[in-house]
């Protein structure tokens, strides 16, 4: 059975659909694995180098030597040598959704006072003391 990829390459109809880089990027799952693909993604086919993000400079060194394991890899997959050689960047660290931190309260003097028109008195005085 053939590969989905082989069949976009070769299909006249899937070459107005999507270009050869996005077929070799769609294709980097399958050529390392889940694993591998999880912790790093590929970007974009450059005049025959797949650009691929990767978390830091640990990953990058790690996976320089396998280039060449992969390029067999992704020729397999794609059924052409259209990626000549891997370029791996690291990737700007990518921040998930957080929450916002609520401020702490500040504490106005004015708000010990019980009586609220003495309380506003004690407020207008000191905003034309310190204005």
């Amino acid at each position: 059975m053939e590969r989905l990829a082989n069949l976009l390459s070769r299909s006249k109809l899937a070459s107005g659909c999507m270009s050869a880089g996005q077929v070799a990027v769609a294709a980097w799952t399958a050529a390392v694995g889940k694993r591998l693909s999880a912790r790093t993604r590929a970007v974009a086919l450059v005049d025959g180098r797949l650009v691929v993000e990767v978390p830091d400079e640990i990953w990058k060194q790690q996976l320089s030597p396998l280039e060449g394991q992969i390029v067999a890899n992704l020729a397999e997959v794609l059924g052409d040598r259209r990626v000549k050689a891997v370029v791996y960047r690291v990737a700007a660290p990518r921040r998930g959704p957080g929450r916002e931190e609520a401020l702490p309260a500040v504490r106005d003097e004015a708000d010990g006072i019980a009586d609220p028109i003495f309380s506003r008195i004690y407020r207008a005085k000191r905003r034309r003391a310190t204005a």
